[in-house]
């Protein structure tokens, strides 16, 4: 009779025990849905969504792709190849005009020079040289000023969003657990937007702009030889964003590896001495952490993952309009090579060179900042 009442009262409590364990997984997604929520609901992110609703980034709103990924609703950038097709298109048709242009320059030019051995006399072939690449240069100018300027304004763009989303991710970091890999991460974000930032500005930018003055110079006349110039300070160019990108990105990677196993090997050792010192309540405290982390963790992701794609669209619309006016001046010089003198076409090569300057400069702070976050949203996901 005892045995067949204490197995009763094992089955009970078992059953009991089953239940509870149930409902209390029940409660604990119940309870990390609520903590995403709250935390989600307590981000200032009007900063963000004001700089992306003047950064140029069309096409891409910010909060919404944010809340879209914390309820795992965002399917991807659905209509983004025909976002891309409609800006290529675009940039297409605006700078035919000026090819245009250059082709009719270059026709001219030709006949001119095919004249003056029979009409006019042999000076004036220098003349018609210097008239025909004044004009070009002409045509071209406003072009690459605005080109310059929208790489300036990308460059600026990427710094200020990387202030902006730094401290968000960072604080979100330091909630999920990760303190260590958030004390790594603050010089890094330092280094990027102070050393990495500034470098472009006194340094990158100048030298295209010296670069491009010598192509300039060196087409007017055979007498003014530059050329070994251009290609001296495009060495440096070639050199600064190789040291940058590399010496960059192996120090980040470097220090965000070093710093993700001791945070969650630091992790582990306070919820254990939470759990076995605290008597009675020290598993629920433990549990309510890992829910807090938790719901930080996926925050944090989901803000990193909204904020890569942002610098995606950030840098998209501007490096396609310089690789297309790159592209185009490439053809009009293939064409003009045909029927025309070297001067033309040398001098479209020439400027398409400095273009693909501006296009490095873009795409390599892009690229750092595009790592910076990503090595930031994998960091600190092992605390729990």
């Amino acid at each position: 009779m005892k045995k067949r009442f204490i197995f009763i009262l094992l089955t009970v409590f078992f059953s009991l025990l089953f239940l509870f364990s149930f409902s209390g997984q029940t409660v604990s997604a119940d309870e990390l849905s609520d903590t995403v929520i709250d935390q989600a609901n307590n981000l200032d992110l009007e900063e963000l969504k004001d700089f992306f609703s003047t950064s140029g980034a069309d096409n891409y709103d910010f909060l919404s792709v944010f809340k879209n990924l914390l309820s795992g609703e965002y399917g991807g950038g659905a209509n983004i190849f025909d976002y891309i097709k409609n800006i290529i298109f675009s940039e297409i048709k605006s700078l035919l005009p000026i090819m245009i242009g250059i082709l009719i320059v270059a026709f001219l030019c030709e006949i001119a020079q095919n004249s003056k051995s029979v009409y006019l006399s042999a000076s004036v072939g220098t003349i018609v040289k210097f008239v025909t690449v004044l004009t070009v240069l002409l045509l071209l100018v406003p072009e690459f000023i605005l080109i310059w300027n929208k790489t300036k304004n990308l460059i600026e763009n990427i710094a200020k969003f990387s202030e902006i989303m730094s401290p968000i991710i960072l604080t979100l970091m330091v909630a999920s657990g990760g303190g260590a890999s958030a004390a790594v991460y603050k010089p890094s974000v330092l280094l990027f937007t102070d050393v990495v930032i500034n470098t472009f500005y006194a340094v990158v930018l100048p030298l295209i702009g010296v670069l491009t003055a010598f192509n300039v110079m060196s087409h007017f006349s055979k007498d003014v030889k530059l050329n070994k110039f251009s290609d001296f300070f495009g060495g440096i160019l070639k050199w600064i964003f190789g040291i940058l990108l590399s010496v960059y990105g192996l120090f980040i990677t470097m220090q965000g590896l070093s710093v993700s196993a001791t945070d969650g090997i630091s992790a582990k050792i306070a919820k254990y001495a939470i759990s076995n010192s605290v008597p009675i309540v020290g598993g629920l405290i433990k549990d309510g952490i890992d829910i807090v982390a938790a719901g930080s963790i996926i925050v944090k992701n989901a803000l990193g993952v909204a904020g890569l794609t942002g610098i995606f669209y950030i840098i998209l619309s501007p490096v396609l309009h310089m690789v297309v006016f790159s592209l185009l001046l490439k053809l009009v010089a293939t064409v003009t090579d045909v029927f025309a003198s070297d001067t033309v076409p040398s001098f479209l090569t020439s400027i398409s060179k400095s273009v693909n300057y501006l296009i490095a400069s873009s795409l390599t702070v892009g690229l750092m900042a595009f790592l910076t976050v990503l090595l930031m949203v994998i960091s600190a996901n092992s605390v729990i």
